[in-house]
């Protein structure tokens, strides 16, 4: 098995981001349980695709304070150290970047995407990567225990995001071409946005604000 490092990786979703013109690109279906690779934001709705999927990308390490992914601990030390700082003014703090109000993690910024600006958000679980617009599925999953981490509790095994930054990949894209055309399959418009992934960064700056685009972080 041929493993993807981050900078292969990072050059490869950049290289199929920049010929997504010459594609159909899906929207997620409302309140359907899908599962989601946060390397390339796609969102699968055959398990067993997507589970091939991510044997290419080995291993994914999770951060306990957000929704960032890594490929090797020394990564995800250095990003979780600025949720870590001796006070808030050395912690990492997420701003929205229509109203510019700040918050101290990802959920609660969300949130406030979702009241106050109209923004769909998907919720899932780090672990096995099910995903839904519906956050009460996501969270029976996770209270029954259904999938387990080592380093996550339940608490922190549930993720935060903009629905729109994920391309759906339909089992049967002519089925679901004909349930939207004929206005059965309520969908998210999805973003073009070329910024899409959740792979740590080297940088050290303690704030994340929303894309202008795709409104994700």
């Amino acid at each position: 098995m041929n493993y993807l490092g981050p900078n292969l990786l990072r050059h490869k979703i950049l290289n199929v981001l920049k010929n997504v013109g010459n594609m159909l690109v899906y929207g997620i279906p409302v309140n359907a349980t899908i599962y989601i690779c946060r390397f390339c934001c796609l969102a699968y709705e055959n398990n067993s695709i997507y589970q091939k999927h991510m044997q290419a990308h080995g291993s994914v390490l999770n951060c306990s304070h957000c929704s960032t992914v890594a490929f090797n601990a020394a990564s995800v030390k250095i990003h979780e150290s600025l949720h870590l700082g001796s006070n808030s003014a050395n912690r990492l703090i997420y701003i929205c970047s229509i109203c510019m109000t700040a918050f101290s993690n990802e959920e609660r910024l969300y949130h406030h995407m979702q009241k106050m600006h109209g923004q769909y958000l998907l919720y899932f679980c780090k672990v096995c990567g099910l995903a839904n617009s519906d956050g009460q599925i996501v969270y029976s999953h996770i209270a029954k225990k259904q999938c387990k981490d080592e380093v996550l509790d339940s608490v922190c095994q549930m993720g935060f995001v903009a629905a729109c930054i994920f391309h759906f990949q339909p089992a049967d894209p002519q089925k679901y071409e004909f349930l939207q055309n004929n206005g059965a399959l309520a969908v998210i418009v999805p973003s073009e946005c070329l910024h899409r992934s959740f792979l740590s960064q080297s940088s050290t700056d303690l704030f994340f604000i929303t894309c202008t685009t795709c409104k994700s972080l």
